[in-house]
Order: C-alpha cells, then structure tokens, then sequence
C-alpha cells in the first residue's frame, strides 16, 4: 500500500492501514517545522505501526524521531507488548532498502500486517519503483 502525504491533515487516511505494519518512510524534512515532525512520528505510532525504515539522506533524523515518539508514549520503558523497531538507510540505493523492507523487517516473533510505503512530500525520481512495488503487495 502506498500513500503520498503532501499535507499534514492526508494522516487521516492511513488510520485503518497501520495496525502492525510495516513502514518505508521516505521523507523530504524540510516538508513541515520540527514539532509538526515529532507529532507525525507519534501519530503513526499510535495507529499501530511497528517497524519503521527510514529512507534518504535523513533517514537517520527520522529514525531517531520515530525512537523517542514510542519512548515518549512508554514512558521511556521499553515494552515487548508493543516494542517498535526502526532502521535507517541513508546511503543505500533504493533497491537494497525495499528488499530490506520487505524481507529484513521481521522480529522475534512478530511478522508484519502488511507493508506500507509512505512518503512525505515530493516522490521524485523514485516514483515509478514505489509505484510498482506498490501494485505488486
């Protein structure tokens, strides 16, 4: 499943596809301010999202935002009941971050709902391999 997000208000949509998925999430940072950032990640958190890999040259940023939203929700305690994973690939070629996405984003025990791709902002040149992974789910 593959959403666009342009506007900030467009979470809405994804309320009913996130519980226990998993999430490519390729981001353009300067798309909102910081705080509009910190409560996307919590956001998608709380619709249930569990494992994040975190895409482009601010993947690192977003990983660690998506890290302090689930400790922030928990209290700073890490539960196994509801435990988020994220990765970053900031200097990885699409082709190696999608099979990651698809083949590496089991733990434990848990295997994801289904896969998501989200992009905040612009698709870019990217747009016709999301496209097509995204029809092929």
């Amino acid at each position: 499943m593959f959403h666009n997000l342009t506007d900030f208000n467009q979470l809405d949509t994804l309320a009913d596809s996130l519980e226990e998925s998993a999430v490519l999430f390729i981001s353009n940072r300067n798309q909102f301010t910081e705080d509009e950032h910190a409560e996307l990640c919590d956001r998608l958190i709380s619709m249930g999202g569990r494992y994040f890999v975190c895409f482009g040259l601010d993947g690192s940023y977003w990983d660690d935002l998506f890290d302090l939203a689930y400790l922030k929700r928990n209290n700073y305690e890490v539960s196994e009941h509801n435990f988020v994973m994220t990765t970053w690939h900031d200097k990885e070629p699409l082709e190696e971050t999608l099979n990651f996405f698809i083949n590496g984003t089991n733990f434990d025990d848990w295997t994801p709902s289904r896969y998501i791709i989200i992009v905040l902002g612009e698709i870019g040149e990217y747009g016709t391999m999301i496209e097509e992974l995204a029809r092929n789910e």
